[in-house]
């Protein structure tokens, strides 16, 4: 069977899926919008048409030519999208198509992971447009809330995690630091908490930040949190507290995971929450909100901790919990919630297990379609 696979930016993630999906004896043919992985997928017999301009808009009348012309020269058994309304609308355009009318159409995007952008009209519209024939969600979480708001009874609607490469993780986490202010200010003796991201609403780092307020000072002095990624204003609003460290924006923020003794994902929305997912297959395990999937990704008290969102008191509590364990019994138990996480990851998170899911799903919707 071949499948059309269109993204407008292939990751490490997708590279290793369609490799997979290779190996399970599909043939893909890739179209992405960025030409890193092309090279690697065609040494790996793959065939991979870099497009630049498949990202440029929704309507890319220069573009669809193109793509009808790749379909006719392929004719796919199904057409799957990944990332992004622009590759959707106009990959929907072209198989509206007569010669193209059956062939199936799924779409799979992270950004249907929040809410906000669900109840975008753009979203709305890849999702009840006639043309798309499925959905996957990246949660049950998600697949539920799209049930309930948009009444997507007459779609093919499922769920599939995005798979992790445990190898590729491994890698990056071996590599050195080599990080000035990482090395100035991490201690061992101290309870070292770190949190991934943007400073978006929906991250809640704002009940973090109200979480460790409350701790006695006696803890907080003790307790440090390390932002990777972009912070924007709290790194002035807290630069005269020192439980905070502000690394910024890390390429490869994998090579740090090992330095910390728990990661923190207090969203107050998430579709998954796939840095919760990279964390725990390194053996970080998560002390997370119940927002959205993240107790799809999280065994509380096994593999990490959850909290009730929006709660900075019970929040609060966990992190006053762990730190009286002590440094000895605090270690002892990130590590043994570390090789519970990942052993739960490789159960229902790697690129194995998520690709048979996907191709369980490319069936389905072929029986669908017929």
């Amino acid at each position: 069977m071949k499948v059309l696979y269109a993204s407008e930016y292939i990751d490490h993630i997708e590279y290793a899926q369609i490799l997979k999906l290779k190996d399970l004896g599909w043939v893909p043919v890739v179209v992405t919008g960025t030409p890193e992985f092309v090279d690697h997928l065609k040494n790996n017999s793959v065939e991979a048409i870099f497009f630049k301009d498949l990202s440029k808009s929704r309507v890319n009348k220069e573009l669809r030519p193109k793509l009808l012309s790749l379909l006719k020269k392929h004719v796919p058994d199904i057409v799957y999208t990944v990332h992004g309304n622009r590759v959707t609308s106009n990959f929907r355009a072209v198989l509206s198509n007569k010669r193209f009318k059956r062939t199936p159409f799924l779409t799979y995007r992270g950004i249907i992971g929040n809410t906000n952008f669900i109840k975008n009209p753009e979203s709305i519209l890849t999702f009840n447009h006639p043309r798309t024939d499925g959905v996957l969600a990246t949660s049950f979480a998600v697949k539920n809330y799209l049930q309930k708001q948009l009444l997507l009874k007459n779609k093919y609607l499922g769920v599939m995690y995005p798979g992790v490469d445990e190898n590729f993780l491994k890698e990056k986490a071996s590599e050195s630091i080599d990080d000035e202010i990482f090395n100035k200010h991490h201690q061992k003796d101290k309870l070292n908490f770190c949190v991934l991201g943007t400073d978006r609403k929906s991250k809640g780092f704002t009940y973090l930040v109200e979480a460790i307020s409350l701790l006695p000072d006696t803890i907080k002095t003790k307790i440090r949190v390390y932002y990777i990624g972009d912070p924007k204003e709290w790194e002035q609003t807290l630069k005269d507290d020192k439980s905070y460290v502000f690394l910024g924006y890390k390429k490869n923020p994998f090579k740090y995971f090992k330095k910390f003794d728990f990661m923190v994902m207090p969203s107050f929305q998430e579709g998954l929450g796939r840095a919760s997912v990279e964390a725990s297959m390194l053996g970080l395990p998560v002390i997370a909100s119940n927002a959205g999937g993240l107790t799809e990704v999280i065994k509380n008290s096994q593999t990490g901790f959850v909290f009730k969102r929006c709660n900075s008191e019970e929040l609060s509590r966990k992190i006053s919990y762990i730190y009286k364990l002590g440094p000895q019994k605090w270690s002892a138990l990130s590590n043994k919630m570390g090789i519970k996480s990942a052993a739960y990851m490789r159960e229902k998170f790697i690129a194995d297990v998520t690709v048979k899911t996907l191709i369980s799903h490319f069936s389905a919707l072929l029986v669908k379609k017929k």
